[in-house]
């Protein structure tokens, strides 16, 4: 499966009413809202994640999710329909680590 980059483009967020361009170097959010994970210590432990990554670094999450709530709704505006998951099983690894690499080590 293809991966989609939800990153927000200038129209988007300006949709979104984020006065402040989308990008590098500002404080405006570069996603929409709902796509951030919070990890705490306990899903970080079943994770074994006993060191914390870098702010920056790339990881690879793999999830399994069950649809929770089916929303559609009609106004004169137009039509919002939302779809919410909730995450039922996960694995999150450090990106680019292959099986190989974790048994014989960068070559």
């Amino acid at each position: 499966m293809a991966l989609i980059n939800m990153q927000l483009t200038q129209r988007e967020a300006k949709e979104h009413d984020i006065a402040t361009p989308v990008g590098e170097g500002t404080d405006a959010p570069r996603y929409p809202y709902g796509l951030t994970l919070h990890l705490e210590d306990e899903v970080l432990e079943k994770l074994g994640m006993s060191t914390l990554p870098d702010v920056g670094k790339k990881m690879t999450l793999v999830a399994k999710v069950e649809v929770t709530t089916v929303n559609q709704h009609q106004s004169q505006e137009g039509k919002d329909q939302s779809v919410s998951l909730q995450i039922t099983d996960m694995e999150l690894k450090e990106e680019g680590l292959d099986a190989a690499t974790v048994l014989y080590g960068k070559t």
